[in-house]
């Protein structure tokens, strides 16, 4: 069977970012499935891949089996009405792209299903009007809850009408959906108490590609200075000024030994550097981002991880999948428990400020032998929950049942 996933925010391994479609698309090809992934290209024009569009609008790769079509999408730099118009112009643009066809996609397999996924909903509209016009299908992924989680982050207020519209528009892709996918127990819950039958829907965290990853390496011997690596985008939902606050206390208690490396890129990146140079914090620095092939090395490198969150309790960290494949203990700041790895690391009340200072040091003053038990846990515990081969047979099944209601 053939799906359509439209995804303004899906990447090829070779880019940055979240690979969920893809390393899950790798898994549904060896069931015999064709995938086909709608991506925008607002965010990867950094891309060799991408820039070589040639001015086209739109454009067909084939990565490893996975078929992308990439819809010319306009960039943004900030979190205004140019990104906003930027998800506006993808919805637009690859409805059009899909139902009206183009040269370009006659090679395009017609689906039998279609899977529409948020982070915002304008994607996943333009997925349920494609699939309405084909007569297939439609799921819809709620990888985050637009409006509930701005709310909860203290973006918008619920009354805001931003908040009402797009309230609006997710309770109408609800009803629409045969099966619906979310990503966390709290996003279910939420659903149903909105009236959502549990019958429909499926929870599918985000997972890791162990294949790319290979055996986990032993933690680092006690050699200075401790690392800590934060690898991820550095928005507003990471709350990455958390880890400063916890670097200028440590540095104010002449702890000096330790480095804080972040990796990654994101809008509040140039404040974030510009107030670690000003606060002097020396053993704090930053790095750009790296391409998803690159993550296993670069956090083989760290002692040990950094997962700080907003008070966002509905996504799955995408992040934590990667942090537990590499074996390394990770110090978690995150009001969603559902992002926390038992017996992986130290946990750190997001609430309490001296709670994340405290964690890090004490997790750099533990011994070796603890300090890889807790590794280990983290590798056993996402081969056991959150791999791919794994979570894509469910994804199966999802996608199976839906278009049986074809």
């Amino acid at each position: 069977m053939n799906v359509w996933i439209f995804n303004n925010h899906a990447v090829a391994p070779a880019m940055r970012g979240s690979t969920r479609h893809f390393d899950c698309g790798l898994r549904l090809i060896a069931k015999g499935w064709d995938v086909t992934i709608f991506a925008g290209t607002s965010e990867k024009k950094a891309s060799a891949d991408i820039a070589a569009t040639g001015g086209n609008p739109v454009r067909v790769q084939m990565v490893d089996g996975v078929r992308f079509v990439w819809i010319d999408t306009p960039s943004y730099s900030a979190n205004d009405l140019r990104r906003a118009f930027s998800m506006v112009s993808f919805a637009l643009r690859a409805r059009r792209f899909a139902v009206g066809g183009s040269r370009h996609l006659e090679s395009v397999p017609r689906p039998h299903v279609i899977v529409g996924s948020s982070v915002h909903p304008f994607a996943a509209l333009a997925a349920q009007r494609v699939a309405k016009r084909l007569g297939v299908p439609f799921v819809l992924e709620l990888r985050d809850l637009w409006p509930q989680s701005l709310i909860e982050m203290g973006a918008i207020s619920r009354w805001h009408p931003l908040a009402i519209g797009l309230r609006a528009l997710e309770s109408w892709l609800v009803r629409r959906a045969v099966r619906i996918i979310v990503l966390s127990e709290r996003a279910a819950e939420y659903l149903v108490r909105r009236g959502t039958s549990e019958d429909t829907i499926a929870l599918i965290p985000n997972g890791v590609d162990l294949d790319r990853f290979g055996p986990a390496s032993p933690v680092p011997a006690d050699d200075p200075p401790f690392t800590f690596i934060y690898l991820g985008a550095h928005g507003i939902a990471n709350r990455l000024s958390a880890i400063l606050d916890a670097a200028e206390r440590l540095k104010k208690r002449g702890v000096d030994d330790l480095a804080i490396v972040f990796v990654g890129g994101g809008k509040t990146k140039a404040g974030l550097r510009r107030r670690a140079k000003e606060t002097g914090l020396d053993f704090v620095s930053f790095r750009p981002g790296v391409a998803k092939t690159k993550v296993p090395d670069t956090l083989a490198r760290a002692d040990a991880l950094i997962l700080t969150e907003a008070n966002n309790v509905y996504g799955s960290s995408n992040k934590l999948s990667d942090y537990l494949a590499a074996g390394r203990p990770i110090v978690f700041s995150t009001f969603a428990h559902h992002n926390i790895a038992s017996d992986c690391g130290i946990i750190a009340d997001p609430e309490d400020p001296e709670a994340l200072p405290k964690a890090i040091e004490e997790l750099a003053r533990a011994p070796r032998e603890q300090r890889q038990k807790m590794g280990t846990a983290g590798r056993r515990a996402v081969e056991e929950t959150r791999s791919w081969d794994r979570l894509a047979l469910r994804y199966e099944e999802v996608l199976a049942d839906a278009a049986r209601h074809s």
